[in-house]
């Protein structure tokens, strides 16, 4: 009688434990029991399913707490790095104006010293003609003009396949200053819709 009475005992107190335990992983997990889940009314296989069931549930808690810490952090980056490209953009686009604008100056410096090269190239042999009518010291100025002139062609030349060739190339970074805006844009767009769909996936 005595041995019965201590195993009933025992098998009270394990009861008691266990469901002090339920009632404990309940309350952190944010669950609730049932209104007949007393310490008394629920037998040891239910309290140890119950906590089996309530650790797993914390377990799959701390997991998407873990995910949603990752996310929050990826987006915290993704924010830092889309201001810093913001600023790169900002300060690219400022520092194309002055360029353009130096770029155009040159140009216009260019255009005048060919005006210039034309003029002194426009000299004829008819024009020569014309001017020996004159006194021979006028004669004599045309003729030094045009020796010279016959000499410098070459050059004059020379400077023309150089003037085209800046010409070419402030083409080429007039185009490079409309279109690289663009393409940064368009691979920032890339980029942030790559990892918004990783943030989503997650």
């Amino acid at each position: 009688m005595v041995a019965d009475d201590s195993k009933k005992n025992c098998e009270q107190f394990r009861v008691v434990a266990l469901a002090a335990q339920v009632k404990r992983h309940a309350k952190g997990s944010g669950l609730a029991l049932p209104s007949n889940a007393g310490t008394h009314s629920v037998n040891g296989p239910v309290l140890q399913d119950g906590v089996r069931l309530l650790r797993e549930r914390r377990a799959r808690l701390r997991e998407m707490e873990a995910k949603v810490h990752c996310v929050r952090r990826v987006a915290r980056e993704l924010r830092e790095e889309a201001g810093g490209l913001v600023s790169t953009l900002q300060t690219l686009k400022g520092g194309a104006t002055p360029l353009a604008m130096q770029l155009s100056i040159t140009l216009q410096k260019f255009q005048s010293l060919e005006e210039v090269f034309q003029r002194i190239g426009s000299l004829t042999r008819a024009d020569l003609a014309s001017l020996s009518e004159n006194t021979p010291k006028t004669r004599r100025s045309c003729l030094q003009k045009w020796n010279r002139n016959k000499l410098g062609r070459p050059n004059v030349h020379e400077v023309q396949l150089k003037v085209t060739e800046v010409r070419n190339r402030v083409e080429t970074v007039r185009q490079q200053i409309r279109d690289g805006p663009k393409k940064t844009l368009k691979t920032l767009n890339k980029q942030y819709h790559t990892q918004y769909g990783a943030i989503n996936k997650l």
